[in-house]
């Protein structure tokens, strides 16, 4: 297990300090303690790939029905999490045609509880990324085990019961198919600020995007400068962050109305660098 960035994470046995941290499972060098859960409550080795750095599960059997992915190392105080991402890589041999399904899952009493379809495309035949954020919103639905979507302050409530997090591997009605996972682990959302400034007497942009917590989201990051056009939005002109996070453009804006935005991205195993936009500024 990788942890990443500041604070520590409070596994059986160990710590808890500030963070959260973003938590990760490169699989480089070994399962890393992920196993596969069988709905039976047996749990099984998984096969590891040195060559690709990732672990592999024959879900070809009726003893196989609604396997998971699962590691108990990640038994911690889930709440700390709220708001962040569950995030991994799927493949599947044979390409399900459905999307992943994750479930909170309390190791005490091995019982699954909430689950939650992972937004984007349906498991393939090629890696798929796929980012669930760890809340109840009005976008990301969790329901319990009778298919009922369950409240914000339910989910919050759960959360606080140290749960962890299992994946499902066992993701069609096939007879032959085997599922790879990679990477996967807690993810943590940093904020950022981002400043847009028109220099008249030079006709030019120029700008800084910050984050407190996470430096690393400043640096080299994309920005787009947008113009206010009659309700419509369009783009002026695009460019990169340096090390210290500031920008400049230098194509000539014409006269009207533009912000910055800095593009969601990631900085590093398990870091989201979250969409932020400047203040409206004038240009002439």
């Amino acid at each position: 297990m990788t942890i990443v960035g500041a604070g520590a994470l409070a596994l059986a046995g160990g710590i808890a300090t500030a963070g959260p941290p973003a938590v990760t499972d490169d699989l480089d060098s070994g399962a890393q303690g992920w196993e596969l859960y069988l709905a039976s409550g047996e749990r099984q080795a998984l096969d590891w790939s040195p060559g690709g750095g990732y672990v592999s599960a024959d879900v070809d059997g009726p003893e196989t029905d609604g396997a998971a992915f699962g590691d108990a190392a990640y038994v911690s105080d889930m709440s700390r999490y709220a708001g962040e991402n569950i995030v991994f890589q799927l493949r599947s041999s044979l390409g399900t045609g459905s999307r992943p399904t994750v479930w909170l899952y309390d190791y005490y009493y091995d019982q699954r509880l909430l689950w939650a379809r992972a937004p984007g495309p349906a498991v393939g035949t090629e890696w798929n990324d796929y980012r669930l954020p760890l809340e109840a919103t009005s976008e990301t639905h969790w329901f319990n085990k009778n298919g009922e979507r369950v409240s914000k302050r339910r989910f919050d409530h759960f959360l606080r019961s140290d749960p962890s997090f299992i994946i499902e591997a066992d993701l069609s009605d096939a007879s032959d198919e085997r599922t790879d996972l990679d990477n996967p682990g807690l993810q943590t959302n940093h904020e950022r600020r981002v400043r847009l400034r028109y220099l008249a007497e030079r006709d030019r942009f120029k700008g800084l995007v910050r984050s407190r917590d996470f430096p690393a989201c400043s640096s080299d990051q994309k920005v787009q400068i947008l113009k206010k056009v009659e309700g419509n939005l369009r783009l002026f002109a695009q460019t990169r962050t340096n090390t210290a996070g500031r920008y400049s453009v230098m194509k000539r804006p014409t006269k009207g109305r533009y912000f910055a935005r800095a593009i969601e991205s990631t900085a590093g195993p398990g870091n989201n660098c979250l969409v932020a936009r400047s203040k409206t500024v004038r240009a002439r």
